[in-house]
């Protein structure tokens, strides 16, 4: 297979969202097209429920930047018999799973990204990745393979388990697989063991078909809290000083985001700055007494010790192995 690239080959970018994250989506292309000024650059949207005055703002927003754009609207019945949909997590989250059997025609090869992600760097170095073969690239997820769900997915613990909030797609191998159709049936014969929504149908489908990317490319929250040691066997100890230090995309996949008054990541600054800068408000939060509790509690015992406490709770909950003794 051939993944060479030009170098000045058009960046093609794939988005999905629903009405709720129009303002993150705002944000992840205001960063995307200010650090790649350089590049061509086309965004393309799916979405099977977003309002015509939404998808008009977006295109005014990349347009600005003097980029390509097209929307591509997705029948919603096409989720319907698509389980595990919850107040939080809607089916956008599919949404990606429909992307390579209906984006142009002339698109050979696309970077998918969650709307809930910052781009602080170039993106050709992504872009021209050789998959050497693989349908898609993406990087280790933290949580998961420490968790060894991939197991319970039934597959081999050597592949470890690919976070898919950004992923390098070879287009015209993911439609020979018919994968599509294979990840709805993985999701559907596998509701019971399935527990990350169609990012789970991902990983049960295409675990060997998949080529380990840089934690730089999908820096993710959990890097902060998880034991050190297992995280530099995961990554590598260079490649983890990389991505703690000099993230290319940063990845808010945490309950709060940095939207919210309680959160406190680290590079949340950067997710205001770029908000500031895309023209767009922030969504009016209702503040309440719990939130504002809450904030304070976190301040008192650290947003690191705060959130190793969920990831103790969830991995003895999905487990029933409790998470050993995290290190700074």
């Amino acid at each position: 297979m051939n993944n060479s690239t030009s170098p000045n080959e058009r960046i093609h970018i794939a988005c999905s969202i629903d009405d709720g994250f129009v303002m993150p989506l705002a944000v992840t292309l205001t960063s995307l097209l200010d650090n790649n000024k350089h590049n061509s650059i086309h965004i393309h949207l799916f979405s099977g429920s977003l309002k015509p005055e939404n998808v008009n703002k977006i295109e005014h927003l990349v347009h600005k930047q003097k980029a390509e754009f097209t929307y591509y609207p997705l029948d919603q019945k096409l989720f319907d018999n698509l389980p595990l949909v919850s107040g939080r997590i809607s089916h956008a989250a599919y949404y990606r799973i429909m992307m390579p059997q209906i984006i142009n025609k002339d698109v050979n090869r696309f970077i998918y990204m969650d709307a809930d992600v910052v781009v602080l760097k170039d993106l050709m170095p992504l872009w021209k990745t050789d998959l050497e073969g693989y349908m898609i690239g993406a990087v280790t997820d933290i949580t998961a393979s420490e968790w060894k769900l991939c197991i319970n997915l039934g597959y081999d613990e050597k592949f470890k388990y690919f976070n898919s909030g950004v992923l390098l797609v070879d287009k015209n191998a993911w439609l020979k697989f018919n994968t599509t159709e294979k990840v709805i049936k993985f999701r559907l014969d596998n509701h019971e063991k399935c527990r990350y929504h169609d990012q789970d149908g991902l990983n049960g489908v295409l675990y060997a078909h998949r080529k380990p990317l840089s934690p730089v490319w999908n820096q993710l929250f959990p890097i902060y809290f998880v034991d050190r040691p297992f995280v530099e066997e995961l990554y590598g100890e260079d490649e983890l000083e990389a991505a703690i230090k000099h993230p290319s995309i940063v990845h808010f996949n945490t309950v709060e985001k940095p939207w919210h008054i309680i959160d406190q990541h680290p590079y949340r600054h950067k997710f205001r700055y770029y908000l500031k800068k895309s023209g767009f408000k922030k969504d009016n939060e209702q503040i309440t007494f719990k939130k504002i509790a809450k904030k304070g509690y976190i301040k008192l015992i650290g947003w690191t010790n705060y959130y190793r406490g969920i990831y103790t709770r969830n991995k003895k909950r999905l487990t029933g192995i409790p998470a050993y003794s995290t290190q700074n």
